[in-house]
């Protein structure tokens, strides 16, 4: 039986050479809907347990769920660019002990996995991809892989040769040996020197004997989007994914493994963003693996064009006092609010607006442009230049000049651009202008929303979550003073559940998150009073105090310089605060303390962003924070940040030190109308007290958006869009 299994195995492989060399692409659309990559079971593009080296393409968000006989696997996966994508996944064994005999099913793991590829200019060469699976800390899955696809008309072809777990079944000298004898042999998952876990486990990489692995994935013409796959399977399942605190008496019978060959159909539900995979692997179990997202580089549904139309002119008289009101009335009424407007005796308008609808300013201010032209037109005044102002609280973002001329051809981009001055104002330049509309203060703002909270990750369930209703209201004694208050209704929750236990060396700062969570029914998230301070054309400065954020209050400040023409920003806060009491409403704890940092930002080209931050956190501990992301023209961010302080690994307890990833998605990707709102997801793997910062809302970095010339680059096909 088992001559016959590698001769098997050798056919399969001999197979895979001879098509990956002697046939050629050739694309077909109209017959094979859609060839992109799917997900495998670990959430990462391939086939059902193995990678290819393909990637969805950049801005692509996906959860994929995955189900079996062994584990349940949840994978949130993110490409940032087109070349690169990263996951961080939960694993839950159904096999598995967690603290005893008695805790059987109740493991819970977690990881990160990375993939980079690269496509050669060569017509005809494979697609070729490096990738790290699990790479950090007591890693049950850490893998690494090498790995080729080849696509040739409705066939994707992949072999990889990979290490870790790759190589648990049948290896193969390790070909990295010549760089040293570390390379020969794979150390210990479970060496001490990993401590608490978390840390990179950067010793294991690309050590130890290797794998190969391969497998071919063939679209079914005519059948909307249909595949199937079979790949050759690798794993040694005894010790892949296994052991954690331990086996069951039901582990032998579930990781049994009767064929190395695994087979199974990937098809699209509804839309491409909905994918299922029905799966048969290691000759006993069935799989199943279910991909939901999208593509998040442009918006999912069509806005409607720009169009001009005649404005509403409401004036008898034809005076420059009745040409502000009319413009007043026409940029109101496309959500752009007119603060300021001068009209010179050269006929050049400038004119300040307030935008909370539009993210781009190229966008809003063509707008404003546009239907500042058509008004004059109706008023017999020949427009030869406008200016374009946003204000946000007193503060004068950015200041954007066209020509009249360049709204004649609004599609000749290029030229448009060449015309354009983008500068900045002085500080209250545009209280000088001639007509500034009176604003009655104090005044009151609110809304109210539904909203989820929870706590991600626990052992004993991997989601506790609620469901409150968030009223916030604003109440703004002038421009730059204000006080921003959200209160939250609890509709129902399940934290209950949930044992409250720090188990921290360090002061609770955040590790009692789940008392705050279980304790609040109608509490205060937040009670802000801010004070904007606008010092010169670069620099401004914020000064707050009250309820800062759901378990801290007190009172700060921050400054910034951000120059228009420099792709940085530099600030520094510092805060004296105080830790509130559980249910969050007016009192508070014993402890407080003060916390601050010196900020940098540097925004590179492609989208790239840089922070980099320094300086003393909650627990009153020492350090820096690391945060790298990426933001495509959609607006669509992602990005990881890490934090590493005076505090030991053992000190921080389990994951060593703070780390993450959030990404930021535009609420008008899901719209058919342009809104200027952000949804946001945080994670962190584990909740602990070392290296945690002030949540603190409404910082002036979010505040000054579009400020800089590199902000700009990627709107102007907004103009007049």
């Amino acid at each position: 039986m088992t001559e016959i299994r590698v001769k098997y195995e050798k056919a399969f492989i001999f197979l895979f050479f001879f098509y990956v060399n002697f046939l050629h692409s050739d694309y077909l659309d109209y017959i094979y809907e859609d060839r992109n990559p799917s997900y495998n079971s670990f959430g990462v593009t391939g086939l059902i347990q193995t990678p290819s080296a393909e990637i969805l393409g950049e801005a692509n968000l996906h959860f994929v769920l995955n189900k079996n006989d062994i584990y349940k696997l949840g994978t949130l996966t993110i490409a940032p660019f087109d070349w690169m994508e990263a996951s961080y996944f939960y694993y839950r064994p159904s096999d598995l002990l967690w603290a005893g005999p008695l805790s059987k099913g109740l493991y819970l793991d977690k990881g990160f996995n990375m993939k980079i590829n690269y496509q050669p200019k060569f017509k005809y060469a494979p697609k070729v991809a490096i990738g790290m699976n699990d790479f950090a800390g007591h890693s049950l899955f850490s893998r690494e892989y090498i790995v080729a696809t080849q696509t040739i008309r409705n066939f994707k072809f992949n072999l990889g040769m990979g290490w870790g777990a790759f190589a648990q079944q049948k290896n193969y000298k390790n070909p990295l040996e010549f760089l040293g004898d570390r390379f020969s042999e794979r150390g210990d998952l479970y060496n001490q020197d990993y401590g608490v876990g978390g840390n990179f486990s950067t010793d294991l990489w690309f050590t130890g004997p290797v794998g190969i692995f391969g497998g071919t994935e063939i679209s079914i013409p005519y059948a909307k989007g249909l595949k199937f796959k079979v790949e050759y399977d690798p794993f040694n399942y005894m010790d892949f994914s296994c052991c954690g605190g331990g086996t069951s008496p039901e582990s032998m019978f579930l990781r049994s493994k009767d064929s190395n060959i695994n087979y199974g159909l990937s098809f699209p539900a509804f839309s491409e963003n909905l994918t299922f995979d029905l799966s048969y692997i290691k000759g006993n179990t069935i799989n199943f693996t279910v991909a939901f997202g999208g593509n998040f580089s442009k918006s999912f549904f069509q806005k409607p064009k720009y169009k001009r139309v005649k404005p509403t002119i409401t004036a008898k008289e034809k005076t420059k006092k009745t040409f502000y009101i009319d413009l007043l009335k026409n940029l109101n009424n496309k959500g752009l609010y007119l603060q300021s407007a001068d009209l010179d005796n050269d006929n050049d308008l400038d004119i300040t607006i307030s935008n909370s609808t539009y993210r781009s300013h190229i966008r809003s201010s063509s707008y404003a442009a546009d239907t500042a032209l058509l008004v004059a037109n109706e008023f017999d005044i020949d427009l030869k230049n406008i200016q374009i102002t946003h204000l946000n609280a007193d503060m004068e973002l950015s200041k954007i000049g066209y020509l009249s001329k360049s709204f004649d051809n609004p599609k000749h981009i290029e030229l448009i651009k060449k015309d354009t001055e983008i500068s900045n104002n002085d500080v209250n330049g545009y209280k000088t202008h001639e007509f500034v509309p009176n604003v009655r203060f104090p005044s009151f703002h609110y809304g109210w929303t539904p909203a989820m909270v929870n706590h991600i990750g626990s052992p004993e369930k991997f989601l506790f979550a609620g469901a409150v209703i968030r009223v916030d209201t604003q109440l703004q004694f002038s421009r730059r003073l204000m006080l921003s208050t959200n209160l939250a209704f609890d509709l129902g929750n399940n934290f209950d559940e949930k044992v409250s236990d720090p188990g921290s060396q360090l002061q609770n700062v955040r590790t009692e998150i789940v008392r705050y969570l279980q304790e609040g029914d109608q509490y205060i998230p937040l009670m802000q009073l801010d004070y904007i301070w606008p010092i010169s054309r670069d620099i401004n400065a914020k000064i707050s105090s009250g309820i800062l954020e759901r378990m801290y209050g007190g009172v700060g400040g921050e400054i910034i310089y951000k120059p228009l023409d420099r792709n940085f920003a530099i600030g520094a806060e510092l805060y004296r605060v105080k830790q509130r009491d559980f249910d969050q409403l007016f009192d508070f704890k014993e402890y407080e303390t003060e916390t601050g940092h010196v900020n940098f930002k540097y925004q590179f080209n492609q989208g790239v962003i840089l922070n980099l931050s320094y300086g003393k956190y909650l627990a009153r501990d020492v350090g820096y924070t690391f945060d790298l992301s990426r933001r495509t023209k959609s607006g669509f961010r992602a990005g990881f940040w890490f934090t590493r302080t005076d505090v030991s690994f053992e000190e921080f307890g389990e994951g060593s030190f703070d780390k993450g990833f959030y990404f930021q998605i535009p609420v008008d990707l899901f719209l058919r109308k342009h809104r200027g709102a952000y949804t946001n997801f945080r994670l962190r793997p584990l909740t602990r007290d070392g290296g945690q910062k002030l949540n603190q809302g409404k910082r002036l970095n979010g505040m000054l958006m579009n400020t800089q010339h590199i902000d700009f680059r990627n709107q102007w096909s907004d103009f007049l869009d």
